[in-house]
């Protein structure tokens, strides 16, 4: 196993969401997260490295994260003009509501959906779930 494939394995035996989707903020080193919280940069990096793993490796439940990922972001963690509060609870309501703060800059974000885009087609983010099933 590679070291991306290493990365992706140990978030998704510590932090991943596996019934909502998304990634948990953080937990103590070598076992489960801690803080079930989601910050926009951990589920946008979330979001980008599923991108990734699904393109080079597409498994079914690499695909399966990406979708549902994609679908709480798309539905709790973005307001309706499109930009990410900084935190939202496990199960999607808006905890820290700032939309910009001197650590939030929209590097995260966009770079997430930039690589998603590019993967999957803008028409991808509009759809219920937004990724194309795996072959």
């Amino acid at each position: 196993m590679g070291h991306f494939e290493a990365y992706i394995r140990h978030a998704w035996d510590y932090g991943a969401d596996a019934e909502l989707g998304g990634l948990f903020h953080r937990g103590p080193r070598g076992s489960p997260a801690t803080v079930p919280d989601k910050v926009w940069r951990v589920q946008a990096e979330w979001l980008a490295a599923l991108t990734e793993a699904a393109q080079h490796n597409p498994k079914p439940e690499c695909v399966a994260a990406l979708a549902q990922t994609a679908e709480f972001v798309l539905k709790h963690q973005a307001d309706r003009d499109g930009i990410w509060f900084d935190t939202v609870t496990r199960d999607g309501t808006p905890k820290d509501t700032r939309k910009a703060h001197n650590l939030k800059a929209n590097y995260h974000d966009v770079r997430a959906l930039v690589k998603f885009v590019k993967a999957f087609g803008a028409t991808a983010v509009a759809q219920p779930s937004p990724v194309p099933p795996a072959e």
